[in-house]
């Protein structure tokens, strides 16, 4: 298959694929040029080129969510990789493992008036899951050192808990050149999966809370569909001492549950809102939109 002549573009690309990365959109550059060759003759990949970056962004970020798995989204160098910034944001808080690949300027050229050149490694600060520089070579006998700093991020971005990270390829010219190279086996990776297991304590501890408790709350906010909770919640709701309250977004419908929370506790007695207090809270799912609860 023909790729790009820099090794360490080629071999970074083809990591990216083994950790379930399949579809990738592409910002048009001239910086990205090695990026856009190794992603768009990759064989097990699907480059779809959107210019605005902004829009990019959001369209990947929209791709990943649906398709519960990461998506790449490729920029060139400076300010360009700014605009996937809301983005960035947005799948930092609701935990949607996009991967930004930007091209940069080789480092020495940093700071030193060259067009298109600003600092963008720490560009994101805490809004990113993860963050390494891509060499643009790489000898074989560094493969081992090298994949796993691609792996490394894979495991944090698609874990538990999921969200961004970002990979900075500082890529010196040319930029075009090809080359020819035989793919004889495709890599292929099962990211390592940590399952969040409660320990025996801290259920029995729970239980113990739970029992104690006569009056519990269950607030639930933003959220994908997902039938298993949908049918825990209604079952649970039927106990006199649980009160479910859903926001719009949580996605979860049921008859038992208070979708109308604004309007709910507006028709509260104000002098007998501390009658109402629950002795237990729990909190699922992100954002909540209500600001009287």
């Amino acid at each position: 298959m023909i790729t790009t002549i820099k090794t360490g573009i080629a071999r970074f690309i083809n990591v990216c694929v083994s950790n379930g990365m399949t579809h990738v959109v592409c910002s048009p550059g001239s910086r990205n040029a090695a990026l856009i060759i190794a992603i768009d003759n990759h064989p097990l990949l699907t480059a779809i080129v959107i210019h605005d970056e902004r829009s990019a962004a959001f369209y990947a970020l929209g791709m990943s969510q649906q398709s519960k798995s990461p998506v790449g989204l490729v920029c060139t160098s400076g300010s360009a990789m700014l605009n996937y910034f809301p983005a960035v944001a947005e799948a930092f808080y609701q935990c949607v493992p996009i991967v930004v690949i930007s091209a940069d300027r080789p480092q020495e050229w940093v700071n030193h008036g060259d067009g298109q050149t600003i600092m963008q490694v720490g560009a994101y600060g805490k809004h990113i899951r993860y963050e390494a520089e891509i060499s643009e070579y790489v000898a074989e006998n560094e493969y081992n050192e090298f994949d796993e700093i691609i792996n490394s991020g894979f495991n944090i971005g698609n874990g538990n808990w999921k969200g961004p990270i970002h990979f900075n390829c500082p890529i010196s010219e040319p930029m075009y050149d090809t080359v020819e190279v035989k793919l004889d086996q495709l890599m292929t990776r099962k990211p390592i999966e940590v399952p969040d297991v409660l320990t025996e304590d801290i259920l029995s501890e729970l239980k113990t809370i739970w029992g104690n408790s006569k009056r519990k709350l269950i607030l639930c906010g933003q959220l994908e569909k997902d039938a298993f909770l949908q049918f825990k919640l209604s079952d649970i709701a039927i106990d006199n001492s649980v009160v479910v309250l859903v926001e719009n977004t949580s996605n979860l419908i049921d008859p038992k549950f208070i979708h109308c929370i604004d309007r709910t506790l507006s028709g509260l007695p104000t002098d007998e809102l501390e009658e109402f207090k629950p002795d237990l809270l729990i909190t699922i799912g992100g954002a909540i939109i209500s600001k009287r609860i």
